[in-house]
């Protein structure tokens, strides 16, 4: 009898293990997300890059059986941005922790973990933690839902105990179906550009601190 226990014991942790549990209706939160979006605006001079202009295409669209929200973002090449930016970033939710979680990495070959306690009215803020080049710097980045449409964004990072604005940017809403595979294309051919942010600094500040600057997801 104390086998037949046991052997019925085991079949049920295996059919617990085999059967994940869905995924989180937690994340319906993060379906205004879900889409292909432009955003237009500035990223803002530091220590990496000079102040420039950027446009960007993002697509948001659920993967990995519907547990993460995956957004495949890349900037416009121009003048004015000669090494544009690309990314991945997907989005989850915990349901030990009760937070939103993920992580992300861009062709500066920055990448971490990203964490949010959710949208506090139309406000959601993911708060980060990125490495680079053996440099880990904290970042915060805030969306604000304006309409069904429009999404403002920031990014700030935290450089040595204040706050500073790194990019600011509007995005409208184009589409609401899948992601474009031309685009996931395009985010993987972009170079990574470690060459020309170490030329936008200075010889001066990094003989100064004897490092490379910290990239960071933008």
């Amino acid at each position: 009898m104390a086998r037949f226990f046991l052997v019925v014991v085991m079949l049920f942790a295996a059919t617990a293990v085999a059967q994940p549990a869905p995924p989180s209706k937690r994340l319906a939160d993060l379906t205004h997300f879900q889409g292909t979006w432009t955003c237009t605006g500035k990223a803002f001079a530091s220590p990496w890059m000079p102040e420039h202009p950027k446009v960007a295409t993002i697509h948001k669209d659920w993967v990995l059986g519907g547990y993460f929200l995956n957004a495949v973002w890349v900037e416009r090449k121009t003048a004015s941005n000669p090494c544009p930016a690309a990314g991945h970033v997907y989005w989850g939710y915990d349901e030990q922790t009760k937070k939103f979680v993920g992580w992300a990495a861009d062709n500066f070959g920055a990448n971490g973990p990203i964490a949010s306690t959710g949208w506090e009215g139309d406000t959601i803020v993911w708060t980060g933690s990125f490495t680079v080049n053996g440099v880990t710097i904290n970042t915060r980045d805030k969306f604000v839902r304006k309409s069904a449409k429009q999404i403002d964004h920031t990014t700030e990072a935290d450089m040595s105990g204040t706050w500073t604005l790194l990019n600011q940017e509007t995005c409208m809403k184009k589409h609401d179906h899948h992601v474009h595979a031309a685009t996931v294309r395009k985010a993987r051919r972009v170079a990574g550009c470690m060459a020309w942010v170490m030329r936008a600094r200075s010889a001066e500040e990094t003989a100064a601190d004897g490092r490379q600057p910290p990239l960071l997801f933008a």
